[in-house]
């Protein structure tokens, strides 16, 4: 998709051919105020179908998200397990891919996006602040030695 303006119909065939092409995880870069279309949604589903998780940020903007602000494709997290959203820029997105695809890597079966992203947030350290320090946030911070770790299995 480099240089090539962005479209739902391009990253249709982008989604696809990472699929196709067996990726063990996609980094999603962009985002969009409005749902993508039929198609898009498609891929991501079949993306989602083929264990293969959709990592994207919420944006680099710092805008609230919810009540009214929506990101896409973050948003299809409610309905979607295969999308994962980072709620941070596009390098903490680049670092959660690359915890991800070292856990799919070193599993001795087959994780499913869902089991993957629970496990992500039940080894994730607690406690992180708002940048004020004022604020305790609802979600932690990645611990990648505790994920990776939990995709071995014990013996």
């Amino acid at each position: 998709m480099v240089g090539l303006p962005f479209n739902d119909h391009y990253l249709a065939e982008a989604i696809k051919y990472a699929v196709g092409a067996k990726a063990d995880v996609i980094l999603f870069a962009a985002g969009s105020n409005k749902p993508f279309d039929d198609e898009a949604t498609a891929a991501i589903t079949q993306a989602e179908t083929a264990n293969v998780p959709l990592i994207c940020s919420a944006g680099n903007e710092a805008k609230e998200i919810g009540q009214g602000n929506h990101v896409f494709p973050c948003e299809y997290t409610k309905t979607m397990d295969g999308v994962v959203c980072v709620a941070g820029t596009l390098e903490d997105t680049m670092n959660l891919f690359v915890k991800m695809a070292m856990m799919k890597s070193v599993s001795p079966s087959p994780l499913t996006v869902k089991q993957i992203k629970e496990a992500i947030k039940h080894t994730s350290d607690p406690g992180v602040k708002s940048s004020d320090g004022k604020v305790t946030m609802p979600f932690g911070r990645v611990n990648a030695f505790k994920a990776v770790k939990s995709a071995i299995p014990a013996g």
